[in-house]
């Protein structure tokens, strides 16, 4: 995740560079309602990035957060949350970001989003696939469900929702009240969007549960969990630091949760065969053996 976060800085950084050389220029436009405004051109946004500086640090969220479903105008909401409101907060009127905030945001994200389309290509890919076989199978009114390295059976309960609305008159105003509820009908959209961030989610818990389990038996009894970080008291924290990467690596070369998602999702998909699953890559997994970063 840290190189993909790195390699994507640097190519923003190629991109940006170019865009300070030969970028097109700042233009006078009309809003419908007449109002004029100026159009910052790539030279002029990339100028105010170069100022700024593009790292690891402004790029990380938006690649990491890809595989969870994150859109090209998420990175640009991403990049106001985290780079420029806080900045324009901290330097107020000094920010290099006041001239024009949302278009310095839409411009990095863009950049983000190319470079990522092509250095993670094979997250880009896993995504689309996982929300292609949930589509064939909410075409089949089947909720997407598959089973962890762990034997947990997830399903996602994700169904549409019918709105009710009542109106009061309390001391002579009239309230709105609504309320609503699920229904017996999937939300397809939902199915499909979630799948990606879910079956990540559920391949790091099982992972954490392989961890806690080992850790247990090697004697250790103290634990601070959250999400995918993992904490015990300073005397196992070696342990616990190479248990982590021991039961990843045995979790990934022992099970093929893809090819588990498949199985169980070409039973909800009925007659209708699912795409192939993904090629894998040329990674070595035992790389993350000795890999300092991998977890927190």
């Amino acid at each position: 995740e840290m190189l993909r976060s790195l390699v994507g800085s640097e190519m923003c950084i190629r991109d940006r560079n170019k865009d300070a050389l030969y970028g097109s220029e700042d233009e006078e436009k009309t809003c419908e309602d007449g109002n004029v405004y100026t159009k910052l051109g790539t030279k002029t946004l990339s100028l105010i990035w170069l100022t700024y500086g593009v790292n690891r640090k402004v790029t990380k969220r938006s690649v990491m957060t890809l595989a969870y479903g994150s859109k090209q105008y998420g990175f640009s909401e991403q990049l106001r949350e985290d780079i420029i409101n806080p900045d324009r907060r901290a330097k107020k009127e000094q920010s290099v970001f006041n001239k024009a905030p949302k278009q310095c945001a839409s411009y990095l994200a863009k950049l983000i989003w190319d470079a990522v389309g092509t250095t993670v290509v094979a997250a880009v890919e896993g995504m689309k696939w996982l929300q292609t076989c949930a589509a064939m199978v909410t075409k089949k009114e089947q909720v997407v469900s598959w089973v962890t390295p762990a034997g947990l059976l997830v399903q996602q309960h994700y169904t549409e929702r019918e709105q009710h609305v009542y109106q009061m008159r309390i001391s002579n105003k009239r309230i709105r009240l609504y309320y609503s509820e699920d229904t017996d009908k999937i939300d397809k959209h939902h199915q499909g969007s979630g799948i990606a961030p879910n079956f990540i989610h559920s391949l790091d818990a099982a992972h954490l549960q392989r961890t806690v389990y080992a850790c247990a038996h090697k004697g250790i009894k103290s634990y601070a969990m959250v999400h995918d970080s993992y904490g015990t008291s300073l005397g196992d924290a070696q342990t616990m630091f190479d248990t982590v990467r021991a039961e990843f690596y045995q979790m990934y070369t022992t099970c093929d949760p893809l090819a588990t998602f498949s199985r169980h999702l070409s039973i909800l998909a009925g007659n209708e065969k699912l795409h192939e699953i993904p090629a894998k890559g040329k990674l070595d997994l035992a790389c993350v053996l000795d890999s300092q970063y991998i977890f927190s």
